[in-house]
């Protein structure tokens, strides 16, 4: 079947031959979703590797918490230029409302997975481990696991 540019991205699952029951495509894996509350309920870290448009991200799944708390911890040590973001940033989100009493972020986007020490995989590249906030919607697959080989062990034999 063909589908029709104006037609609902929809999978059809046969209950029965008579009554297909249409499913939306494209949502978004509740395992992973459900993953990514308990790691910031349980304030624990899950290593990961997530499959993503154009490489592998290979780090720790945390919470939104702790992973503000890691990037705006890193704008600060990225020399002059990220002391000020730090400030501007951080003013910002205060001014907003969006840090509580015990200065921590508010974030209710649940729809983001936050990475620490994220290490992207792109063939033969790799970046340096840095904090990531990935979109649950581009996540293609995933697996439990921990940091990508070296790459000396990725190209043995």
């Amino acid at each position: 079947m063909v589908k029709q540019p104006d037609e609902p991205d929809y999978v059809i699952v046969d209950h029965s031959e008579d009554y297909p029951v249409p499913v939306r495509a494209g949502g978004v894996d509740k395992l992973l979703a459900y993953l990514s509350i308990y790691v910031e309920v349980a304030q624990a870290g899950l290593g990961v590797a997530l499959v993503l448009p154009g490489g592998m991200l290979h780090g720790i799944l945390i919470g939104p918490s702790a992973w503000y708390k890691e990037w705006f911890e890193s704008m600060k040590k990225a020399g002059e230029g990220g002391v000020v973001t730090h400030t501007v940033m951080w003013n910002t989100f205060a001014a907003s409302g969006q840090i509580n009493d015990k200065g921590a972020l508010i974030d209710h986007k649940d729809e983001y997975l936050h990475i620490k020490d994220g290490v992207l995989v792109t063939g033969d590249n790799r970046t340096n481990a840095m904090p990531w906030r990935v979109k649950l919607t581009s996540v293609a697959a995933w697996s439990l696991g921990s940091s990508p080989p070296s790459s000396d062990e990725a190209h043995r034999d």
